[in-house]
């Protein structure tokens, strides 16, 4: 088994979103590990969300974080990062107490996806590994901002910023940037950049 550290090690804020009072925002996602079966990929067991604590950010305000998080895995993983712009703190909650993962689970998350592969890339038992795991990499950016938005279609105050998503290739990104690697998170008005490690131990 391989572990996954992550730690998000600061937000900087460039531009608030419109509201009247200081944003609060923090870091929340779902870490999904994999294995591969028979040529095959599938979702292992402990898939785990998890959110940062909240902090309120005016323009040029920057917080030093060093939140870490620990995930275990198997051959590969997603990891599904939102920044969040806290209002009602109903997705706060979601992520915080873990009731998204019991939504991933009612949904048959790894089947959509393998459908969306079969579309892009042909019949999944015609095409080998590698070219499956391409195919993976891109269906996320497409199937997953669509399952998050249904998954809070009934929660509209907390402000979903942006979504990144990172498997083990992405590793390589960090490889080089021993004060981590920095990405810029932006939805309308709002725009921050918040500063990450990823490694494996």
């Amino acid at each position: 088994m391989n572990n996954l550290n992550l730690s998000i090690e600061k937000i900087r804020c460039l531009r608030t979103s419109i509201e009247i009072s200081r944003d609060e925002i923090y870091c929340a996602g779902v870490f999904v590990p994999i294995k591969e079966v028979a040529n095959d990929l599938q979702p292992d067991i402990g898939i785990r969300s998890f959110a940062t604590s909240v902090n309120k950010f005016s323009g040029g305000y920057e917080k030093l974080l060093k939140e870490d998080f620990d995930f275990t895995f198997g051959d590969d993983f997603l990891l599904i990062l939102h920044l969040i712009e806290k209002d009602d703190g109903d997705i706060y909650n979601c992520f915080a107490s873990g009731e998204c993962t019991k939504e991933i689970g009612n949904i048959d998350i790894w089947e959509n996806l393998k459908s969306i592969i079969v579309q892009e890339a042909g019949t999944i038992d015609l095409i080998g590994m590698i070219d499956y795991k391409s195919a993976l990499l891109k269906l996320i950016t497409k199937a997953l901002p669509g399952f998050f938005k249904d998954l809070f279609i009934q929660v509209k105050r907390d402000d979903i910023l942006e979504v990144k998503r990172f498997t083990k290739n992405n590793l390589s990104e960090f490889a080089d940037v021993s004060g981590g690697k920095t990405f810029l998170f932006k939805n309308i008005f709002a725009k921050y950049e918040v500063t990450l490690k990823l490694s494996i131990s």
